[in-house]
């Protein structure tokens, strides 16, 4: 597989990942394995208070994923240039820090060469309220530095990372607030069913799923909402199905009013 199609289906991937967040995993380990690393990781992280949020990793003992939370979030001398680059910047660990002088660190010694690695490269995707989302690769001795070419496919991808990233935010921001509405539905005194645009029940509250156990006159079978008479029912599914093509666009049918006796 060439480089180009490589990054085409990484970067296909990577929207993949924004709606299902598990496959960052996969963007990780096909990343790792494109560009020849041993070990990748998506952070986020607030350097001024110490709290790491999102940690996936790929090729990381979760020994010392545990580790960087507890105690080397703090030691991190990476976190002063991740604050200051610029969005979608790549960050190589030496120019961060000479080589010499990130051997005297305890980050570098109990954290980094711990686990054989020996050159980094960072970029942050995203930053908000000192929250910094970095996504960062590493490198043993072995397998040599990052190529110029390595950097190239990293700039390329990044971009989308971040939009990826930014889209999943949006989707659980809607998700979370779906959930504050059906609970605030749940509180009413009153019964609710929402409908969706079939025209079958999606959602029932409390007082309305007790109402249909309580021998109303009202009920749900075969998914669809009924009345005890059966020329009513008809009425009602008529009445449903013409609000449900409204919703989808569709023009209503003549007017009318729905009532029971």
């Amino acid at each position: 597989m060439d480089i180009e199609e490589s990054t085409h289906k990484l970067i296909t991937l990577t929207y993949d990942a924004a709606l299902a967040p598990e496959k960052w995993q996969e963007v990780m380990a096909r990343l790792t394995q494109t560009i020849g690393t041993n070990a990748a990781l998506l952070r986020e992280v607030n350097y001024t208070t110490g709290e790491v949020g999102l940690y996936k990793t790929h090729g990381f003992d979760p020994a010392f994923t545990k580790a960087y939370r507890e105690h080397f979030v703090h030691l991190d001398f990476f976190a002063p240039a991740l604050m200051r680059e610029p969005i979608g910047a790549v960050t190589r660990g030496d120019q961060v820090l000479p080589w010499e002088q990130q051997r005297e660190t305890e980050f570098c010694n109990d954290f980094l060469l711990a686990q054989k690695n020996r050159y980094c490269l960072g970029i942050t995707l995203a930053r908000e309220n000192n929250r910094h989302l970095l996504f960062a690769l590493q490198r043993t001795k072995q397998q040599g530095d990052f190529t110029t070419q390595d950097l190239h496919l990293l700039r390329i991808i990044a971009p989308h990372m971040t939009r990826a990233m930014s889209i999943h935010r949006h989707m659980l921001a809607i998700t979370t607030q779906q959930q504050w509405a059906l609970s605030a539905l749940n509180t009413l005194k009153i019964g609710v069913i929402l409908l969706d645009d079939q025209g079958k029940p999606d959602f029932i509250n409390q007082k309305a799923d007790f109402l249909l156990s309580s021998n109303c006159g009202l009920s749900i079978s075969n998914k669809k909402l009924n009345l005890s008479n059966a020329l009513d029912s008809a009425r009602l599914q008529c009445f449903i199905t013409d609000e449900a093509k409204a919703s989808c666009g569709h023009k209503r049918t003549a007017g009318g009013s729905l009532s029971t006796t």
